[in-house]
């Protein structure tokens, strides 16, 4: 009836509200471009009409409830940026109170997120569209939406929640359903397109919620698209002096015959044309892939060989293979002509596939991360075979089927790639640089694609974007949001944090620290400043962060770091009523560096309730030199009470508890460094030393064997396992440890000291054995007597047998003559 179709219509306009609300949060903390203050303000003032409204509150009445005590008549300055001290204050109390709403099962938010109150809208919104939707068809995605909201607000927090898996299970399976019964039904490739891709964004929830058997949601959606793939091997070059071909891993991938690619059809886009006769969204597509500097030796991309001919094939030349060797050696270079064919136009790496199968095979190169060590080495490199498919499609995929002449030149116009999806290819290349960054001669390259991603997201001038052109050539914000649910492309400051995190690791520590103060990562950024000498600015950092009132344990337990003061640690212990662990590391580490108790010679006193722990200040114990030692094994034990898996803090208490005589507690501690890194080499061979000073050869003997495995350069263990060997007889080991430790004594520099063998050894191995020798004789002759015994008693049996049968031939008698010796 009239009205059923009038509130059909609301809730229509009240569902392309909430998504236009949830790809404002997308687009300020994933996608970018950051959203201009005119833009943000017209933004705040829808805002504050759907709060005002009182259809909000007949319609939609959670959502005014939520927003009504978040936005207040005084507080107008919704999004725009705080311009005073006041303000500020005012921002970050009504950033809170929004935050505190988003908070499930205890989790609370990013506290960095950019405009929390659009995801809350949305979520607001969609929720009760989902709801409504359960008794009624005519909103079809409305629970689709709802699902897609809800895994963002996962993403959000820090951990897993219940609750929203709980949600998102519900309402994924309701729109599984749905889509698969219209597949079922109808033949439209549209409806087979969503069934598709809601798989894939299931599989992907999976992972975010860290839910098992995401692979099946990725298979199940290749099965529906048609997607033909293969995981195989090919003979190619990798590097520009390799002059053999070796075995390549690489995807094989086609899509199904007939498919249109809706999904990078679906945003329209108005034709507006620009300079050089291209459409808006033609050149909105571009993106920056950076490529290997002229001095690497890898090649841009793996030139793979045909199988009959035994040559380079020409569409997949690069032009890094410039400095490459002869067209003798297997490997033809740029400026030499081809001796082959063109590409075939049937070459699989050729075929376009798409933006549907681009998303399925970036899945299911997630899911090869997800199942597998990630430090393994078959692992980045069926991940990269995955990748080198995705990336070698999206810059060939407008000259599939050309001669080696016309791809060498569209391969110098394509300095900055075309790619049929902006966030799949920045996904890829994101990937990419996550897996080169773990290589030596491609780290550089990697960490620079991954701030050419970062500096996309604004449209300020940095390091990679420094030019308009460039700034104006970059995808809008449509194109950007289009396949944003079907992929894991994470937030702006997720990608900051990694790359901060790299650039420390690098040394890059002042560049890393500005990307830390960015994000409000003050602790880190004071570690960077820290280690990059600048005393007085971290300090000050330090400081000024207490004088705004962020007085936590972990910023006053880094100003007893810079400053070398005592109580700064003492009020992080207080502030956290003793439970915070790395103030009592500080303070083990502190009195272990010095040889006089520092806490004496200022006068002050820590304060604890145990009364075995050794006082700073006790004159009976300052007389002792072992002092120091004490106070550091009583801070390091502390410390690993409140966290226990802190193996570098039990080794360091191994080795106090050693230097105390201590051997018990030395041997615990050493034995919880095994349990927590079983390749700690020193560890199994300070464990073995202990055994062996308590006289316990046989226990010492596996601990040194474990050292050895993981470590063999230490001629120090070889010693010890030679006095091991010696002690249990194992004369034949005792002499393998002698030989190497003449072998490191040739080899290593007179700096290593290593000693010359001793003679007690020697004559010990040679006694032993001389020793073991007699017993062994001695055993050979009991038993020859017992043989001969039983080869005597042999022969009187059949002596007796022959005089019964009457026969005995010479042969019979050779053979018993035999047996007896």
């Amino acid at each position: 009836d009239e009205n059923a179709d009038v509130t059909h219509v609301r809730m229509l306009r009240w569902e392309l509200m909430g998504v236009a609300f949830l790809n404002l949060f997308l687009q300020q903390n994933y996608t970018g471009p950051s959203i201009d203050r005119d833009y943000s303000t017209a933004t705040q003032n829808i805002v504050k009409q759907l709060v005002e409204s009182t259809a909000t509150r007949n319609i939609v009445g959670q959502v005014h409830e939520l927003l009504e005590p978040l936005l207040d008549e005084e507080e107008t300055h919704t999004i725009n940026p705080p311009t005073s001290k006041d303000e500020t204050e005012m921002e970050g109390t009504r950033k809170n109170r929004i935050l505190s709403e988003l908070v499930v099962d205890g989790e609370w938010p990013c506290q960095i997120v950019v405009d929390p109150v659009y995801l809350l809208l949305a979520r607001a919104i969609l929720t009760f569209l989902s709801d409504t939707a359960l008794s009624s068809t005519r909103l079809r995605l409305a629970r689709l939406w709802c699902a897609r909201s809800a895994t963002t607000h996962q993403r959000l927090l820090y951990h897993p929640t219940t609750t929203l898996w709980t949600e998102v299970n519900t309402l994924y399976t309701h729109s599984l359903q749905h889509t698969t019964h219209n597949t079922t039904s109808s033949s439209n490739n549209t409806t087979t397109i969503l069934a598709s891709m809601t798989n894939v964004e299931f599989g992907l929830a999976h992972l975010h919620f860290n839910q098992p058997h995401p692979e099946k949601w990725f298979h199940a959606a290749k099965e529906i698209s048609g997607l033909s793939m293969d995981v195989t091997g090919k003979m190619g070059v990798r590097t520009k002096y390799q002059t053999k071909p070796t075995a390549q891993m690489t995807v094989v991938a086609t899509s199904k015959d007939g498919v249109e690619d809706l999904l990078n059809h679906a945003v329209y886009q108005p034709p507006i044309t620009k300079t050089g006769g291209k459409t808006e969204e033609e050149e909105g597509m571009t993106i920056r892939g950076l490529q290997h500097g002229a001095d690497s030796i890898l090649l841009e991309q793996v030139r793979y060989v045909d199988d009959d001919v035994t040559e380079v094939h020409p569409a997949i030349e690069t032009r890094a293979s410039e400095l490459s060797p002869t067209a003798e050696d297997g490997v033809l270079p740029d400026d030499s002509p081809p001796t082959t064919e063109p590409a075939p136009t049937h070459d699989t790496h050729s075929n376009t596939l798409t933006v549907l199968d681009q998303t399925i095979l970036l899945s299911l190169c997630l899911d090869v991360k997800a199942h597998n060590p990630h430090n393994d080495a078959l692992t980045h490199e069926e991940m990269t075979a995955y990748l080198e498919r995705l990336l070698l499609l999206q810059t060939n995929s407008s000259h599939s089927s050309v001669s080696e002449e016309e791809y060498l030149a569209n391969q110098k116009s394509d300095k900055e790639h075309q790619c049929d999806d902006w966030m799949v290819y920045s996904t890829a290349l994101l990937e990419r640089a996550w897996l080169e960054c773990e290589g030596t001669h491609s780290r550089e390259r990697a960490i620079l694609q991954i701030q050419a991603l970062v500096d996309q997201h604004t449209n300020r001038f940095t390091l990679t974007q420094s030019t308009y052109e460039s700034i104006e050539s970059s995808a809008p914000v449509q194109q950007r949001l289009h396949n944003l649910h079907s992929l894991v492309y994470p937030s702006q400051y997720s990608i900051k944090r990694d790359l901060g995190e790299r650039y420390a690791k690098m040394g890059i520590v002042s560049t890393a620290a500005e990307l830390f103060l960015e994000l409000e990562l003050y602790n880190d950024a004071i570690e960077c400043y820290r280690i990059a000498g600048k005393q007085t600015l971290a300090t000050e950092l330090v400081q000024k962060r207490l004088e705004k009132g962020d007085k936590t344990p972990r910023m006053y337990a880094a100003l007893g770091d810079l400053t070398g003061e005592i109580h700064y640690y003492e009020t992080a212990l207080e502030l956290s009523n003793g439970k915070y662990s790395a103030a009592y590391v500080s303070l083990g580490s502190h009195y272990l560096a010095n040889k006089t108790s520092s806490a004496a010679a200022s006068g002050t006193e820590q304060k604890e309730t145990e009364a075995t722990k050794p006082t700073p200040n006790d004159e009976k114990a300052l007389t002792d030199p072992s002092h120091h030692l004490r106070l550091a094994c009583y801070n390091f034990h502390q410390a690993v009470e409140c966290k226990h898996l802190l193996p570098e803090i039990w080794f360091k208490l191994g080795v106090i508890h050693m230097r105390l005589s201590e051997w018990d507690e030395a041997l615990f501690a050493f034995s919880e460094v095994v349990q927590q890194e079983p390749e700690e080499a020193d560890a199994w061979a300070n464990v073995a030393a202990i055994h062996m000073r308590k006289l316990r050869p046989e226990m010492a003997y596996p601990a040194l064997n474990e050292s050895l495995k993981r470590r063999r350069s230490n001629w120090r263990v070889w010693q010890s396992k030679l006095y091991t060997c010696i002690d249990l007889k194992k004369y034949d080991e005792a002499v393998q440890a002698c030989q190497t430790l003449l072998e490191f004594r040739n080899k290593k520099n007179q700096s290593e000291k290593v000693p010359p063998l001793e003679e007690k050894c020697v004559r010990g191995i040679v006694g032993g054995s001389l020793s073991d020798l007699d017993d062994a004789l001695r055993v050979c002759l009991d038993v020859s007597a017992e043989a001969a015994k039983c080869s005597s008693t042999d022969k009187t049996e059949d002596q007796k047998d022959d005089i019964i049968s009457g026969t005995d031939s010479a042969e019979d008698k050779n053979q018993r003559s035999k047996a007896a010796l």
